[in-house]
């Protein structure tokens, strides 16, 4: 006679059907690590695309109002003012340097509002609405002011006062949501800008202009 194969017992089969369980469970458990930790890293990829892709239009913004305001002029053809703003916008009028082709006047309004700054530009003869441009986005907060040569004002009109000594541009960029802008030092010491801009203008009046004032 053939010896017969022992059979498994009851107690075996619980055993290896307990830990197929386990080891699906620890799959599970893996697989759900590594998905959290992909899921994890593209949130910080795409923040970390977002703040610098914030970065630049602020820098970009920056330095297209400074490149305006050193080429600006304190009235327009038009007799509109050449800078003009509040706290939340500025105008800017632009003068050519190319040697007085009709496309040397440029007329730049830079806008908050949403989130988002936008420019739109129009040439001095082009009588047609310039369509507004996003330059800057995801900014919490923006303010302008301007110095005349004894004090900073949140509004400014060329046209009756002549050019300003220099225009603040303060940016927001933290989640701090949109915010009413005031016109005092003392809310910026206590929230500070995260961009901060002090432009001097070259035609300006610059007598009595003290950095810092």
């Amino acid at each position: 006679m053939k010896p017969h194969a022992p059979t498994p017992s009851r107690g075996s089969r619980a055993f290896t059907l307990f830990e197929a369980i386990l080891a699906l469970a620890l799959l599970i458990v893996l697989s759900s690590l590594v998905f959290a930790f992909i899921s994890d890293l593209s949130d910080r990829r795409g923040r970390v695309i977002e703040a610098m892709t914030r970065d630049r239009g602020v820098e970009l913004l920056l330095d297209s109002v400074e490149s305006d305001l050193f080429a600006c002029a304190a009235v327009a053809p038009d007799g509109s003012p050449g800078v003009k703003g509040d706290a939340r916008s500025i105008s800017i009028f632009t003068r050519g340097v190319s040697g007085g082709t009709k496309s040397d006047g440029i007329h730049s309004r830079y806008a908050f509002a949403g989130g988002f700054i936008d420019v739109a530009r129009r040439d001095q003869h082009d009588p047609s609405a310039p369509r507004p441009e996003t330059i800057a986005e995801n900014v919490s907060r923006v303010r302008f002011r301007y110095y005349d040569g004894s004090s900073w004002s949140s509004s400014f009109s060329s046209d009756r006062r002549g050019l300003p000594v220099a225009v603040e541009v303060a940016i927001w960029t933290t989640g701090r949501g949109e915010r009413d802008v005031e016109d005092t030092t003392q809310d910026m010491d206590i929230d500070p800008p995260d961009r901060r801009r002090v432009i001097c203008i070259p035609d300006g009046p610059s007598a009595g202009w003290k950095e810092g004032a």
